[in-house]
């Protein structure tokens, strides 16, 4: 499997060589693989180098989506979401996005290592994620699949928490790709909106259903647990569609939340998206 990988990342490292020097590998998900890398043409700046799977060019018309995909969202230019450098192909096609380096950690590794997070904390969380979240929906650009793995906690210099969101258009490129494949709609079922539950066409879905998907990540970060759990993606489906998310007093003993904030929460979980705040 070493050998395998290896074998990988040197055809890689030849496709993209004049390009980007790859330094090492950070991770692997169904759509690619992405990598440490230094864009030559500026100086060495260090990037993060997301590789998308070549299977994926059997599709033709993935290749359409990916380049309008990755050239909407390297629209979006704020602080809290990760900027897109270049997206393009390598010199033997393969389709790659060259991004912003980000050290730190997801919120996912930090509710991993530290469950519930004080209320404070939680509220900063927010609010940046809220404002890069809208300067997307501005552009008329839904993420689509928000979650603690896509919101990134990192540092500015003098030592502040900057929260990014990072992987805008990538639901959009998977779903098409593996409806391509397989004829099966993924998303991330604990984290979908209802209407995404519902089976509503990703382009029927609006900022509401990244306030259902925020709401969520929200509920996890006060509580340190899902307002809903499930083994099986269609019973997360259900649950979405059909039951109320538990009061928190419910979830976790000595656990206060105050009212207000509760009823914020509750209210961006509300099933009918007309019934949620109109934004972010």
């Amino acid at each position: 499997l070493t050998a395998q990988t290896t074998e990988t990342e040197a055809q890689l490292a030849a496709g993209l060589s004049r390009r980007f020097h790859i330094v090492r590998r950070l991770g692997k998900g169904g759509m690619g693989t992405v990598f440490l890398a230094e864009q030559i043409g500026v100086g060495n700046r260090p990037v993060a180098l997301k590789i998308l799977n070549r299977k994926l060019l059997d599709d033709p018309d993935f290749l359409l989506r990916f380049q309008n995909e990755a050239g909407s969202t390297g629209r979006i230019r704020h602080p809290n979401v990760v900027t897109i450098f270049e997206s393009a192909q390598g010199d033997d096609g393969t389709p790659y996005i060259a991004m912003e380096f980000l050290e730190g950690e997801s919120l996912r590794e930090a509710l991993k290592q530290r469950g519930a997070l004080p209320l404070p904390e939680v509220m900063e969380i927010l609010q940046q994620a809220a404002r890069g979240l809208n300067a997307a929906h501005k552009l008329g650009i839904i993420h689509r699949d928000l979650k603690p793995d896509n919101i990134f906690l990192t540092k500015s210099d003098e030592g502040e928490l900057v929260v990014k969101v990072v992987d805008f258009g990538i639901a959009k490129l998977r779903e098409s790709a593996m409806h391509t494949q397989t004829g099966i709609v993924l998303g991330t079922p604990a984290y979908m909106s209802s209407e995404q539950a519902y089976g509503m066409r990703s382009d029927e879905l609006d900022a509401r259903s990244d306030i259902y998907s925020l709401g969520i990540v929200v509920y996890e970060m006060l509580s340190g647990r899902l307002p809903f759990h499930s083994d099986t993606p269609v019973g997360y489906l259900r649950m979405h569609m059909l039951e109320e998310p538990p009061p928190f007093r419910a979830v976790a003993q000595g656990l206060h939340v105050p009212p207000q904030v509760e009823g914020v929460v509750m209210k961006a979980l509300t099933k009918d998206r007309n019934q949620r705040y109109g934004s972010v």
